[in-house]
């Protein structure tokens, strides 16, 4: 049983587990969430490249092999910026624990034990946004798959066709298109119950890995408060929410058998 208002029911949705002080401080005062690169992630497959590889017709010199090589883990590790998120697969009022916002773990793991916030998101708008503020970016975006320990060997720093008529970075750019869910989209199975679903950001031409920026104004839908958030905050979270960003308010209460989400008027 459960008590879920309509409107989080939407497939279009996608959330974010944050931390109280991250949220009010650095995403919902400053109307901007931040896409970080893949070296400050948490899954070892992501935040390290643990071999290259580059092969070609007739060969390659050496020196066009490492640079090739050392561009390819930059653009990985620190040019690619990534927002993870989770969204509902299987939508059923019968299930409350398949809605991704409901998912204690979740709470535990990324919202400081329930003290944090989730914050609601609608993806096509999300997306709108992004190419609006960024046309010039690739943008990927997709849910994660965790089949790791079930394909030992992939493409993700491995450049297998790398055409010489073309510039170092048009085969890096070709290679990542090509094999984009074995780079970004892939973690072990440890994490499986997550469903979580990511946005991909990769700026060419930033040399200075600096993070990316995008405006929350206008596609945040709500935000759900964990349940033990500071009530001396609610206040706060509330004039931001409902007054200045325009949108819902929500704390997620678990009882015996089921949830509620209480909506603030």
């Amino acid at each position: 049983m459960m008590n879920i208002p309509k409107e989080l029911l939407d497939n279009d949705l996608v959330f974010h587990f944050t931390k109280p002080y991250v949220a009010m401080e650095s995403i919902l005062h400053k109307n901007r969430i931040r896409f970080s690169s893949l070296v400050d992630m948490n899954d070892p497959y992501e935040y390290k490249i643990v071999s290259t590889g580059v092969s070609a017709g007739g060969g390659i010199s050496e020196k066009m092999a490492l640079e090739a090589m050392l561009r390819l883990r930059d653009t990985i590790l620190y040019k690619s910026k990534i927002l993870s998120l989770v969204k509902s697969k299987n939508i059923t009022i019968n299930n409350p624990y398949q809605l991704v916002f409901t998912k204690p773990r979740l709470w535990a793991q990324y919202a400081e034990a329930q003290y944090g916030v989730c914050l609601v998101f609608g993806l096509s708008a999300f997306l709108d946004e992004i190419k609006n503020m960024y046309p010039k970016l690739s943008v990927y975006h997709d849910y994660v798959e965790y089949d790791l320990s079930k394909h030992e060997i992939n493409s993700k720093a491995n450049i297998r066709n790398y055409d010489k008529s073309l510039s170092c970075e048009a085969n890096i750019k070709t290679h990542i298109g090509i094999n984009k869910k074995d780079v970004y989209f892939r973690k072990y199975e440890d994490f499986e119950d997550e469903s979580e679903y990511r946005i991909v950001l990769i700026n060419w031409e930033d040399n200075g890995k600096h993070d990316i920026y995008i405006d929350i104004t206008g596609i945040i839908r709500g935000v759900i408060l964990g349940e033990r958030f500071h009530a001396m905050y609610e206040e706060t979270v509330k004039d931001i929410v409902i007054n200045k960003l325009h949108a819902k308010l929500y704390r997620i209460i678990y009882n015996a058998s089921h949830v509620v989400l209480k909506q603030y008027a």
